[in-house]
């Protein structure tokens, strides 16, 4: 279905899936029965999948991204680039997309987007746009004069929570 309608869906990458990439030193609900097959089908379809999309003023990724990640990492608050930064510049390069391994040498796990912190219970100072905490995005949130930015990583009450700024 997503290959035919291309310029109307978007799929983001979460934790989760990223589990699945080894770009995750958290194994937190690992399907290891079904880990090669969720890989080759990622494997096989990665075109289809991004870290962000940003549509008009509104930027899309599965957890938030903060200033103090993107400062941590020396990325540039930037609400012209971001989306390029995280789809291509961070992570997804050929370097990556390889044979998967369930080793804690993956490679995968030395790139910002694996940067999980203390709130999701990692050792990083600060999460990535997969894996940031609502805690910190409501302390960091980025682009507050530029973006609006949905995610919805955080398991929330039925009636759900958000952030505002300002």
């Amino acid at each position: 279905f997503v290959n035919e309608q291309k310029d109307r869906v978007t799929l983001l990458l979460g934790n989760h899936d990223c589990q699945m990439l080894g770009y995750s030193p958290s194994y937190c609900r690992m399907d290891f029965t079904n880990a090669s097959k969720y890989y080759k089908l990622f494997l096989d379809n990665k075109n289809l999948f991004k870290f962000a999309y940003k549509w008009n003023n509104i930027l899309f990724t599965h957890a938030g991204v903060t200033n103090a990640w993107l400062e941590y990492n020396d990325i540039e608050e930037n609400p012209d680039t971001i989306v390029d930064v995280l789809n291509k510049n961070i992570v997804f390069t050929d370097k990556y997309w390889k044979e998967f391994n369930f080793s804690r040498e993956c490679e995968a796990w030395d790139t910002p987007i694996s940067q999980i912190s203390a709130y999701r219970g990692g050792d990083c100072q600060f999460g990535s746009p997969i894996w940031a905490d609502i805690d910190e995005m409501a302390l960091w949130p980025a682009f507050k004069d530029n973006l609006i930015q949905i995610f919805g990583h955080t398991q929330l009450s039925e009636t759900g929570y958000f952030v505002h700024q300002d």
